[in-house]
């Protein structure tokens, strides 16, 4: 799951998909941006809002968002994920 759909969240996917990841979900605040860059990555969309459910689904959380509070807190995640931030505060 990358959550942004700006250079970065791109560059990321694009990154993953050298390495033959599966399904690509892509989440942002946006959802046409989202669903812009889902088309050009053969990705899936989806709000921000959705994140939490669709967590599950992911082994890898990439939050490349310049957002200034946290996106995916400790609670949120699933226990066996990796969790991988760029920019603003991503962190965990």
């Amino acid at each position: 799951m990358v959550i942004g759909a700006g250079q970065t969240a791109e560059l990321a996917v694009k990154a993953l998909q050298k390495k033959s990841i599966g399904k690509i979900l892509l989440a942002n605040r946006t959802l046409s941006k989202a669903q812009d860059l889902a088309i050009r990555v053969k990705g899936y969309a989806m709000p921000l809002a959705q994140v939490k459910q669709h967590l599950h689904e992911a082994d890898i959380i990439i939050s490349a968002t310049g957002r200034g509070d946290f996106t995916v807190t400790q609670s949120t995640p699933p226990a066996y994920a990796v969790i991988i931030g760029f920019g603003g505060a991503t962190g965990y």
